[in-house]
């Protein structure tokens, strides 16, 4: 069974103000179904944000709930659900489940991850992104390789954009060591860091080998946060040949207790970009 995408946050907020409004009017989700001969899986699925929902579909429901001061709101966020992100067309090179996180990137105001292995996408320079493709194994030919290149480039823009994603990152020792395509590529992304650590919506730390045993030995995650209260936040972790989404209030505090037990045995953020810099080599 393919991994389930994720909905975008737009829709999720969709879900979550439509089952506000018929919990509202006092019905159950039974009680709408056969209203409308839905089968009861259909409107548990449009609530749970797994599958979206007609213009057509969402008009039915407003009328049988009674609504009307927030009929405008309800049939914009059906219409912006459907809109199709930037990233979707690159879907040559950035297949789903892998799309869904770049569309919750899109919308989130904040990231925090821990990073076991490599530089994270959006700190990357491009010949280093170049070299982890390769050692990836991708059978990519040069157009799709630019095109994955285009949308790292494009995914980095929401650290300088206007409106900017606050980014926390804790990098273990090992990655710092490991030269990414040559040590006169590793140089470049070690200045790149070093440049992108000065941006005030950045935090960069380093988790140095001296801290031993940690709780994110497990691997790498990045924990996305949303603004909108109706999209609460995920866990994302990456595979080989799928990702893993989790929603459960449960996970994303055991993770989010995970981050802050391993930025507090960090190297403070001044400290971790003067190692940064003492690992930048002449060539």
């Amino acid at each position: 069974m393919p991994p389930r995408v994720v909905p975008t946050v737009r829709r999720r907020r969709l879900a979550e103000l439509l089952k506000q409004l018929r919990n509202q009017a006092g019905l159950s989700i039974e009680d709408v179904a056969a209203q409308f001969e839905w089968s009861a899986s259909k409107l548990y699925r449009i609530e749970r944000a797994a599958h979206g929902v007609s213009v057509s579909d969402a008009r039915l429901l407003l009328d049988l709930y009674g609504v009307s001061s927030r009929h405008d709101e309800v049939l914009s966020l059906v219409r912006d659900a459907k809109e199709r992100g930037w990233w979707h067309s690159y879907g040559d090179a950035l297949p789903e489940p892998f799309a869904a996180y770049v569309g919750l990137e899109q919308d989130a105001t904040s990231m925090a991850g821990y990073s076991n292995e490599l530089v994270p996408g959006l700190l990357q320079t491009e010949e280093y992104a170049r070299a982890v493709r390769r050692a990836y194994l991708h059978n990519d030919d040069e157009g799709t390789t630019e095109r994955w290149l285009a949308v790292r480039s494009k995914r980095q823009a929401r650290l300088t954009g206007d409106d900017r994603l606050t980014y926390w990152v804790v990098l273990n020792e090992a990655v710092l060591h490991r030269p990414v395509g040559g040590q006169e590529v590793m140089n470049a992304q070690l200045r790149h860091m070093i440049e992108l650590s000065n941006l005030p919506n950045v935090t960069i730390q380093i988790l140095p080998f001296a801290a031993g045993a940690h709780p994110a030995m497990d691997g790498s995650f990045t924990i996305v946060r949303f603004v909108d209260q109706a999209a609460p936040a995920i866990v994302y972790s990456e595979h080989p040949t799928s990702c893993l989404y989790l929603e459960r209030s449960s996970d994303t505090a055991r993770y989010t207790l995970i981050f802050d037990h391993v930025r507090a045995r960090a190297l403070d953020p001044d400290r971790s970009i003067g190692m940064v810099a003492s690992l930048i080599l002449q060539t």
